[in-house]
């Protein structure tokens, strides 16, 4: 067959013309000189070996690849290195960004944390990239229009913004608005002296400490749901029920349908080869090969590069030769190393970048690339600032920019939403002079910022007057109750600290803190339990990766990244070439003193 392809057009070896589109043979070969292209099925001219044509000349920041110039960075054919071509996924086309495959998404959705969203409606992404609507107890956070809105438990009322248990609420006793005086406590929805018989009092509030969600097992505790759940109160004790389709595992509602750490039931992760992702279809695991890859008996091989799938799967090279452009060879072209077999170019390829088995390692949230160097191209969404991969969006100490961090205001904290810093003060204060201050009380802002009293005056309820009110102590001026006051807790000059994303508070006389807006209080901290590695879905879930690959907390939920060369395998990324308990595969352990060489126990 290839003979009489070669009649078609001319001898092996004939330079006379260029033989460019002349169709591969049944075994993806052509002449010397050319290599087959496997998407055209045609051949083109192999890399400097076409004397009819010399080499492109290419900018500073593109590759030869064949006989053309290409940007690796954003070239859907050679995305991230030569002819690593992004396919269809999931139902939708994919590009090339910064050198990694990412959907192109309908004009109705945006790409956010590498998937198509509906920013009008995805709780995640309510309005923009990372902008997430939170829960809190007896209310879920949904996505509505593009702004965030709260949706209230069944046995609850949607009042003034917030979710009210009517039959315990103080302010809302019965009815919205209807408050109950001073003196009074709401038990079962009427205004009272005393609570009602197994009641119990909190803060004006009767309730069952076995089955609120304000007050589970004690006044305060809170049921707080997570995302794809509801908070529920059972015998004094929080627990979740997760939505259809999800189960409660490591702390939080998991997609046993789609999650490849828990892929149809808790605990069950999924296994992929070197050169793919680990995925879970309809509560199946599987895995999806890279650009540039497909999978043959079970693995995710380069068939331009690979001397056993050469070509295609299994069409093996003969000892002594090479693979190269999908040909075997005698040696690699000249700009190639020979790397066990395998051409590979050290300008581009990161497995084997500047040299044979030299590897580039990527941090959480980005992929490896080789450009003449190991680089690493952060996932789409986000930046690289000091070595790591961060969303400007969301990130205090990177608030737009690299190193652009937010200052919090004395007595307050910050946050930083769509890339611009937040300043957040305790309830009940405001900001004056850059300072979170009460005008209730505060000599140099009462009533108002700026509005200072005489040196023989002290604030009351917003005033200036000579005299404190009984119940209140004189603190510089400060008429205040230091049962409450964070800055004179328990007594004058008894400051309360609080730690990032945190406000401060004082309870009896005592100091403590309240985590913002979605953070969550893990020990004496407020973390982020969607992002963080070390509270990963829940307090105390540490999201852990063995050597050869970085660990990253996505969306409330574990995600290990392996480096070029290593699969995935039980959670952990391993070289299938040198591993004695995964040695050519996840799972296959070598015996007694043998040792693997090559995927093979020897």
């Amino acid at each position: 067959m290839l003979s009489t392809l070669l009649l078609a057009g001319a001898c092996a070896g004939d330079v006379s013309r260029d033989l460019t589109g002349l169709a591969c043979d049944e075994r993806a070969r052509c002449v010397e000189g050319y290599s087959c292209d496997l998407a055209t099925q045609t051949c083109l001219p192999a890399r400097g070996a076409n004397p009819l044509a010399a080499p492109p000349a290419c900018s500073e920041s593109e590759t030869v690849c064949g006989d053309e110039c290409v940007e690796l960075r954003r070239d859907p054919d050679h995305c991230g290195r030569c002819h690593a071509r992004c396919a269809s996924e999931a139902g939708y086309e994919q590009g090339c960004v910064e050198g990694r495959c990412v959907p192109l998404c309908d004009d109705a959705l945006t790409l956010c944390s590498g998937s198509c969203v509906d920013l009008a409606s995805d709780p995640g992404h309510c309005g923009g990239c990372g902008v997430r609507c939170e829960s809190a107890a007896g209310a879920r956070g949904i996505c509505s229009e593009g702004e965030c809105r709260a949706t209230c438990d069944a046995a609850l009322t949607a009042c003034n913004g917030g979710c009210i248990e009517l039959a315990s609420d103080p302010s809302n006793c019965g009815a919205c608005g209807a408050a109950c005086a001073a003196d009074e406590v709401c038990s079962e929805g009427e205004c009272s002296s005393n609570c009602a018989v197994g009641l119990v009092e909190c803060a004006g509030a009767c309730v069952d400490p076995e089955l609120s969600v304000f007050h589970c097992g004690q006044c305060g505790a809170q049921c707080v749901p997570p995302r794809h759940g509801t908070s529920i109160c059972t015998d004094g004790t929080c627990d979740v029920v997760c939505d259809a389709g999800f189960g409660f595992c490591a702390g939080t509602c998991r997609d046993l349908a789609r999650d490849p750490d828990h892929c149809g039931a808790c605990d069950v992760g999924c296994n992929a080869p070197a050169n793919a992702e680990p995925a879970c279809v309809e509560g199946a695991c599987t895995f999806t090969c890279e650009a540039g890859t497909r999978e043959c008996d079970g693995v995710c091989v380069d068939v331009l590069a690979d001397p056993l799938h050469c070509g295609g799967c299994d069409t093996r090279c003969g000892e002594g030769q090479v693979c190269a452009g999908g040909s075997c060879q005698g040696e690699c072209p000249a700009t190639q190393l020979d790397c066990a077999g395998v051409c590979v170019d050290p300008n581009t390829n990161p497995e084997h970048c500047g040299g044979c088995e030299q590897s580039c390692t990527a941090p959480a949230n980005a992929k490896s690339v080789c450009d003449g160097g190991c680089e690493i191209a952060c996932d789409p969404g986000l930046s690289q600032c000091a070595g790591e991969c961060v969303n400007t969006d969301l990130r205090v100490d990177h608030c737009g920019g690299c190193d652009e961090a937010c200052e919090a205001p004395q007595g307050g904290t910050v946050r930083c939403r769509g890339g611009a810093c937040e300043r957040i003060c305790s309830a009940g204060a405001v900001e004056c002079a850059g300072s979170c201050v009460d005008l209730e009380q505060h000599p140099q802002h009462c009533g108002e910022c700026g509005r200072a009293c005489a040196s023989n005056e002290v604030c009351l309820d917003g005033s200036c007057t000579e005299d404190c009110a009984s119940g209140t102590t004189n603190c510089s001026g400060s008429c205040t109750e230091t049962a409450s006051d964070a800055d004179n807790c328990g007594g004058c000059g008894q400051v309360c600290g609080a730690p990032a994303f945190a406000t401060r508070r004082c309870d009896d006389g005592e100091c403590t803190f309240a985590c913002i807006g979605g953070y969550s209080r893990c020990g004496e901290a407020c973390v982020d339990l969607e992002s963080d590695p070390a509270n990963c879905g829940a307090c105390g879930v540490v999201c852990q990766v063995s050597d050869g690959g970085s660990a990253a907390c996505e969306a409330g939920s574990c995600a290990v990244s392996c480096s070029p060369g290593h699969a995935m395998c039980k959670k952990e990324c391993v070289n299938l070439l040198s591993d004695r308990k995964h040695c050519g595969g996840c799972d296959i352990k070598c015996r007694g003193n043998q040792v693997c060489e090559l995927g093979t126990c020897v």
